[in-house]
């Protein structure tokens, strides 16, 4: 599932409120692990499910049932509420990104761990930038993974990459934000798991 698809179908406020089905839920899981966005959104929208819970848990047995029926209701009003201002958010976030503007590129192409070469420095990731790549060509591979690995060995980006696309140069884009200075390296995996290629880069 991509990031647009997940905001477009409320993909995370219908994961907390366990409304998808078995494929979506799967879906949205293998997206979100490596969505910081959509983590947050589940995150928080489980932190507010299980607030609402234990309100209930606490609700004396003695007292109303039409106090506890209200409770339950003004509950599920401010979780709907918040989820549905979560996704507004997100919906202005991925407007404004979609605005022309002029973003940095690195290239990668004939750097990596094998060819000698320094590692590519990053000025500042608090802007988003794009990296290109050449995918070295793996007869076995029906596709590639590239992963951006901390140097904690945290994969930090994941970007799936057909076939076709590598036989071109590939253009990665990296978010605004989503690198902390540090070293890092640029993964390219195909046929499963087999590392193909590694670039190093650093962000400053």
């Amino acid at each position: 599932m991509e990031h647009n698809e997940a905001t477009d179908t409320l993909a995370a406020e219908r994961y907390v409120l366990r409304e998808m089905n078995e494929t979506e839920r799967d879906a949205f899981e293998e997206h979100y692990f490596g969505c910081a966005t959509c983590a947050d959104d589940v995150k928080h929208g489980a932190a507010l499910s299980a607030g609402i819970r234990s309100q209930r848990a606490a609700a004396s047995p003695a007292g109303s049932r039409a106090a506890v029926a209200w409770l339950a209701v003004a509950a599920s009003l401010a979780l709907i509420t918040f989820l549905g201002f979560q996704n507004a958010q997100l919906r202005r976030d991925r407007d404004a990104a979609l605005q022309p503007r002029v973003l940095r590129s690195y290239s990668l192409l004939g750097a990596g761990s094998r060819s000698g070469t320094s590692a590519l420095g990053i000025a500042d990731a608090k802007q988003p930038f794009t990296l290109y790549v050449d995918i070295p060509p793996e007869p076995a591979a029906t596709s590639y993974r590239a992963e951006i690995v901390s140097a904690a060995g945290a994969v930090r980006a994941s970007y799936a990459i057909s076939a076709g696309d590598a036989k071109d140069t590939v253009q990665l884009l990296v978010p605004g934000g989503k690198l902390a200075a540090g070293d890092y390296k640029l993964i390219i995996r195909g046929g499963g798991s087999a590392e193909v290629a590694s670039y190093p880069f650093t962000v400053k």
